[in-house]
Formats: C-alpha cells, sequence, structure tokens
C-alpha cells in the first residue's frame, strides 16, 4: 500500500525552511494592499503573478525570488499605483537572495534600485526622491545585500565545520579499523603462516580484533555519531606488549626506554600508541627475525622521539607482502606532520631505520 504521507513530505521538502516564512509574509503584506489598489484585469493579472512567484519561492527559492523580483521592478514602470510595500519587498528579496548563496544578489540590487528611484517619476502620486531619501534607498539596498552575504558566509563556515567534524570521525574510524581490526587480522595471518603457531596468541588476536570490530560498528550505529574515546594502555604497557609480540615471533633485540620523562596529550599519546602497533605488525611482516632490532623510546629537546632499527627479509627499498596495504605508515607521517613533529626514513647498508619525533606540546 503507498505512503501518501510520505509522498506528500517529500514533496513539501524545502531546501531552506526559514524562506517559507518570508514567503507567507511577503504574500499576505503583498495581498492586503494590492487588492485595494489593482481595480483593472492586467494589474489584477500582474498582483496573481506575484503571489504564485512567493508561493514558489520556499521550494525554488532562486526561481521564485527572482519571478517576484522581476514582476515587481517591472510594476514600478507601469502606468498604475504599485503597493506602498513594494520597495521594502524588494528589498527583503535581495537579502533573502543573498542568503541562499547567490550572486544574483549584486545583478537584482542595481536593478531594483533603479525601479525605486523611477517608480516615483512615472505617475503624480508620488514626489520623487530628495538627495537624502535617494541615499538612505541606496544604502538599504546596498545593506540587505550585505546582510544576505553575511548571513550566507555564517551558513558557509557552520556546513565546512560540520563536514571537517564529519571528515575527521571518517579518518578515525578508519584508522581505528586499520591499527585495531587489520593489523590484529594481519598477526594473526603471520602467526599461522609461521612454522610455530601459538594458539592462544592466535585466539588472543583475533577475539581482539572481533572485539574491536564490535566496538565500532556500535559506534557508527549511535544515532549522534560520536567516536567514545578509547581506553587504552599507558605508554608503558604498550611497549611491554610489543616486546612481548616480537619475542613470541622469534625476534630477539634490544628495547631502549625511558616513559617516565614522556609528557604527551592524549591525542599525542594515542597516536604513539597507534605508532607502536603499526611499527610491531610492520615488523612482523617486513623484519628479518634472525637479525637482531634495536627500538628507543625516550624524550630530547622537548619532544618525544621513538626509533626503530630492523633488517628487512628482502632489500628492496619499499618491500611488499601479500597482506595490507602499506598505508599506516604515510597516514602516521601526516598526522605526525601536522601536529609539528617529523618522521624520517631510511635504509642504508641493508638496515631499514624509522625515526619518529612528536613534540610534547602541540599547538
Amino acid at each position: 500500500m503507498p505512503n501518501h504521507a510520505s509522498y506528500l513530505t517529500t514533496a513539501l521538502r524545502i531546501r531552506h525552511p526559514w524562506i517559507l516564512l518570508i514567503a507567507c509574509v511577503s504574500f499576505t503584506l503583498y495581498l492586503v494592499q494590492a487588492c485595494t489598489m489593482f481595480m483593472s484585469w492586467y494589474a489584477d493579472a500582474l498582483m496573481i503573478a506575484v503571489l504564485i512567484a512567493f508561493l514558489s519561492m520556499p521550494k525554488y527559492p532562486q526561481q521564485g525570488i527572482w519571478t517576484a523580483l522581476c514582476l515587481i521592478m517591472a510594476s514600478a514602470y507601469l502606468p498604475f499605483p504599485t503597493p506602498p510595500a513594494s520597495s521594502a519587498l524588494m528589498v527583503l528579496l535581495i537579502a533573502t537572495l543573498g542568503a541562499i548563496g547567490s550572486y544574483d544578489a549584486l545583478i537584482a540590487a542595481p536593478l531594483a534600485l533603479i525601479a525605486i528611484i523611477y517608480n516615483p517619476y512615472r505617475a503624480d502620486y508620488v514626489r520623487p526622491l530628495d538627495g537624502w531619501q535617494l541615499a538612505g534607498a541606496t544604502m538599504l539596498v546596498l545593506g540587505a545585500v550585505a546582510v544576505g552575504t553575511m548571513f550566507r558566509q555564517i551558513q558557509l563556515r557552520r556546513q565546512a565545520e560540520t563536514q571537517h567534524a564529519k571528515d575527521m570521525e571518517r579518518l578515525r574510524v578508519a584508522r581505528l579499523l586499520h591499527d585495531n581490526v587489520a593489523n590484529g587480522i594481519t598477526r594473526a595471518l603471520l602467526l599461522m603462516d609461521s612454522d610455530v603457531t601459538d594458539d592462544a596468541q592466535l585466539h588472543d588476536e583475533l577475539t581482539q580484533a572481533l572485539t574491536d570490530t564490535h566496538s565500532i560498528i556500535g559506534t557508527l550505529e549511535d544515532r549522534e555519531g560520536r567516536m567514545p574515546v578509547p581506553v587504552n594502555d599507558d605508554i608503558a604497557t604498550a611497549v611491554e606488549h610489543m616486546e612481548h609480540q616480537l619475542a613470541q615471533a622469534g625476534f630477539d633485540g634490544e628495547l631502549l626506554t625511558n616513559t617516565a620523562s614522556l609528557r604527551l596529550s592524549p591525542a599525542a599519546k594515542e597516536l604513539l600508541r597507534s605508532i607502536l602497533k603499526e611499527t610491531t605488525t610492520n615488523m612482523l611482516k617486513y623484519a628479518n627475525p634472525k637479525y637482531p632490532y634495536i627500538i628507543s623510546l625516550y624524550a630530547a629537546g622537548g619532544n618525544t622521539v621513538f626509533r626503530i632499527t630492523d633488517t628487512p627479509k628482502n632489500t628492496a627499498p619499499e618491500p611488499s607482502h601479500q597482506y595490507g596495504l602499506s598505508s599506516g605508515l604515510a597516514r602516521h607521517q601526516q598526522q605526525i606532520e601536522r601536529i609539528g613533529g617529523s618522521v624520517i626514513i631510511s635504509y642504508d647498508h641493508d638496515l631499514f631505520s624509522a625515526t619518529y619525533t612528536l613534540p610534547m606540546r602541540t599547538a
């Protein structure tokens, strides 16, 4: 059975709801004044056309406003009196035209001003505008353009802020999917491909990946669409977990850390934890466990420095792997540079080295 209420709601949906109020006020004011003034059939036809234009404004703002403006301006050149509110309605329509995001207001303003100035000259019932009245009409029309444009700029800024918030939320969801879910599944696949499979670790990796997936799905289904701040371990615990995973995979190396001296903001801590997870996964994919690694994490010069050096399985500058898109490193570099940090990556004598520098105080 068709839903007629839904069809009616869709048909009446308007882009700018506040224009409905302007259209109703303009319609009522023009109708009250025009009905008592127009006596000829062509004047009545003009009145009906203007009223129809007002009615079309909520559904078709730009076309309706332009039609009403042109009809009211044309009435200023016709040989019969125009409603006293015509000039005020033209000013209101120009401001509305500028507010809906159209530069047509710059064209409509001088045309309306000419009609306002000319209207007293084409009949004897109104005296021509004097100097002060002319200046006042000019300032009123230009002010309408300015107010409409300012209102539009406020709308654009709010839309940009809303879109930016949505984009940042999408990027955060993508990062959580990559860092928590994709990396966890990758580590599980690497465990399955290894000669010695640790069933307990494999179970933990897949369980954590499933938990993170459910958390992200719950966030996406939230009506408010807000990503809750994740409850993560501190940096020292994250480093211990990283060392434990590398040891289980057969890696041997030296890990030098001084986490007590780190003073990072919550956002920088979350970014550093993400880098630690990404580094662990990349080492499991690309590094050769037969050679030792060196990892250091310390504070220096107001920055947090994380440095990793290992020996890749392949000597090519950009080793490839069947698991993953290898996009985490580039994304982390962009995030670090955005907060004023730096990333230095080098290959020297078959050694891979990466240095991440995060400022302890970000702007």
